[in-house]
């Protein structure tokens, strides 16, 4: 049972903070492997600092952070597409930041609907 809660995608406001977070990472100038590492350590909640360290260990491996991303299973198809195309052309903290607010309106609106 606890596999299936991990693997759940995360809501709309844990993605906020992630984004926002990681956005942050790079605002400051650090290395993402780093800044996972620091994120990794204090910067979450047990289930997200648990997810950030799996993706630390598979980023220190070389695989890019878009994929490492993908292969947690619990961030949406939407984030990891944008953050491919953001590695791609080197707009990370930028394109975190622009996720973090579009998962925090999401939050906000789905509020709303309740």
């Amino acid at each position: 049972m606890e596999d299936k809660l991990k693997r759940q995608i995360l809501k709309p406001a844990e993605l906020s903070l992630y984004c926002y977070q990681f956005s942050v990472v790079f605002k400051v100038g650090l290395p993402y492997l780093e800044g996972l590492q620091l994120l990794a350590g204090d910067g979450f909640e047990s289930r997200i600092k648990a997810i950030v360290s799996e993706i630390s260990k598979v980023v220190s491996i070389g695989k890019s952070l878009h994929e490492a991303i993908d292969n947690r299973g619990v961030f949406p198809s939407y984030l990891v597409s944008m953050l491919k195309i953001a590695e791609e052309t080197g707009r990370l903290g930028d394109v975190f930041e622009q996720l973090s607010v579009y998962y925090e309106q999401n939050d906000i609106l789905k509020q709303k609907l309740k």
